[in-house]
This record gives C-alpha cells, sequence and structure tokens, in this order.
C-alpha cells in the first residue's frame, strides 16, 4: 500500500513546493484615478525632475479604453514646470495605444512606460509573457516588442507584491530601449517602477536622453 501511494505522496509535494500563480488584471476603473509621484534623473544632463502623473480612464469599450493622462506639479531642477495633459486610448491587456498631443508620435513614445503588457493568463515566478505594438501608420510611433519576466514575490511596505523584468525594444536603429522592474499588488496595480530608457524621446524639449525613472503608485 506504501509503495502505492509514492507517486501521489511525491505529486502532493511538487504541488505544494510550486509558486502560486498571479492573476494580474487591470487595475483601471472608469473614473478613478491611477496616480504615480514619479522621479527621473538624466546623468548627462546633469537633470533632476519630479512630478505627479494621473492616468484616469473615461470609457470602456470592446476594443480597449479612452481617458486621459496628466502629468501635474513638475518641478525640473528645482523650477516649476507648466502642467501637461492629453488625451490617451489603451488596449484591452493596457498597452498605450495612443496620445493626442501636439508633439505627435514622441509623446506617446515618451509615455509607454507607464502602461506595462498585462498577461493573458495567471503568472507565477519563472514565467514569461511577451508582447508586439505595431506602427498602424506612417504618422504613428514606432511598434515594439517587450517581454515581462517574473522574478518572485516580494514585500513592499507590507504588501505583498510580483516583481516584473521588462525588456522592451522600439523597432529600428536608434530606437527606445526600457529595461527595469515593476511591482504588481494582488489588485494588479503597479505599486512601484524602477526603469532604465534609452533614447527615451522628450518632444518638450525637442531631443532624446537616457533616464532612470522611479516611480511610487499615490494612495
Amino acid at each position: 500500500m506504501g509503495a502505492m501511494n509514492t507517486p501521489l505522496l511525491l505529486a502532493c509535494a511538487v504541488a505544494a513546493q510550486a509558486p502560486a500563480a498571479w492573476e494580474l488584471k487591470l487595475p483601471y476603473q472608469t473614473k478613478a484615478p491611477v496616480a504615480y509621484g514619479i522621479a527621473i534623473e538624466i546623468p548627462d544632463q546633469d537633470v533632476a525632475v519630479s512630478a505627479t502623473v494621473e492616468v484616469r480612464v473615461s470609457a470602456t469599450s470592446d476594443t480597449g479604453m479612452q481617458g486621459l493622462l496628466s502629468w501635474r506639479q513638475i518641478v525640473a531642477n528645482n523650477e516649476p514646470v507648466e502642467d501637461w495633459e492629453a488625451p490617451i486610448t489603451l488596449t484591452l491587456n493596457g498597452m498605450l495605444r495612443s496620445l493626442e498631443s501636439e508633439f505627435g508620435p514622441d509623446a506617446t513614445r515618451m509615455n509607454t512606460f507607464f502602461f506595462p503588457a498585462y498577461p493573458d493568463k495567471p503568472v507565477a515566478a519563472g514565467g514569461e509573457w511577451t508582447v508586439e505594438r505595431k506602427s498602424e501608420s506612417a504618422a504613428d510611433a514606432p511598434g515594439y516588442s517587450a517581454k515581462y519576466t517574473a522574478k518572485g514575490v516580494e514585500k513592499l511596505e507590507d504588501v505583498e507584491v510580483l516583481k516584473v523584468a521588462v525588456e522592451l525594444k522600439e523597432a529600428g536603429a536608434g530606437g527606445m530601449q526600457i529595461t527595469g522592474h515593476y511591482w504588481f499588488d494582488r489588485d494588479g496595480k503597479v505599486r512601484k517602477f524602477d526603469l532604465d530608457i534609452r533614447n527615451w524621446p522628450v518632444p518638450h524639449v525637442g531631443q532624446s536622453v537616457g533616464a532612470n525613472i522611479i516611480g511610487l503608485l499615490k494612495k
């Protein structure tokens, strides 16, 4: 009898050791804002920027979401900067599809990092998912591919979070590249992100820069 139960016991032991999967759901609810306090360092230009950035979804449909992205309380090297906002559309998995701005597609690219792609099924530590954003027209932002890897469960201010690494690369020579991590809570909200961005377009100043960006969810 004991020998017959051995496979079952082994299976139970393996199941008990397997990391639990997280179902990361989109955190956007209609008219309920998601806001971050962000700190940006641009080492090559000795520039430091802080701001509050808010995402507010106003409508959802079978194809995605519409809303508003707002930059407020912007301070660059201790000097206040005028607030800025723009209408946005998101895909069903949370990626930034478009942003309406006088700055054109570079404004969409500049704000891509706020919108990681959500997986279409639960993911556990060690799990991966990949996405691809295709350029829809010559006037659209360049396409990109991104890979997300769940690194493990951590605690952030006593909240259990899933740490996820990202590697994003735009198509074409000299395209934007994003590496770093997002920390998701069980409600799907990004509690923190810490990203290094190469060739990050900042159309407000007319050039691309290298930057480190840290964001914390505002309560």
